[in-house]
């Protein structure tokens, strides 16, 4: 008996992107996700978070490989499918595609398709 005969593994890429939202078949990212008791938390201040009028930002930090891209693809299909109560509209924009030396707004400007508004973005954003 070999190992293979006892247990399945399901291939899935080894580093998450959030590109992979974009395949057709997406809903491994949710499925293979685990839910520890402090992700739980973390999870649950999201959803706090995001049922304020106001807005507001995270940082998510992690050492290389501690799943940090998976989380946002885990939280952006949970959010997108309903799993969250408030449900904002989701902009999934990977950093990994730009340049360093392109600027955080100039990169969500061109991604969202607005219009440069000059030093004040408030009224496009």
């Amino acid at each position: 008996m070999k190992i293979r005969d006892l247990v399945s593994v399901v291939p899935q890429p080894a580093v998450i992107r959030l590109d992979h939202l974009n395949e057709a078949q997406s809903e491994w990212i949710t499925e293979r996700y685990f839910i520890t008791g402090e992700l739980e938390r973390h999870i649950e201040a999201l959803k706090h978070l995001l049922a304020r009028d106001s807005g507001s930002g995270i940082f998510v930090i992690g050492h290389y490989g501690s799943g940090k891209s998976h989380f946002l693809a885990y939280t952006t299909q949970q959010i997108t499918t309903g799993s969250f109560a408030a449900r904002p509209k989701v902009f999934p924009i990977s950093l990994l595609n730009y340049p360093a030396s392109e600027t955080l707004e100039s990169i969500i400007t061109k991604s969202l398709l607005l219009a440069d508004s000059g030093p004040d973005r408030r009224a496009a954003w």
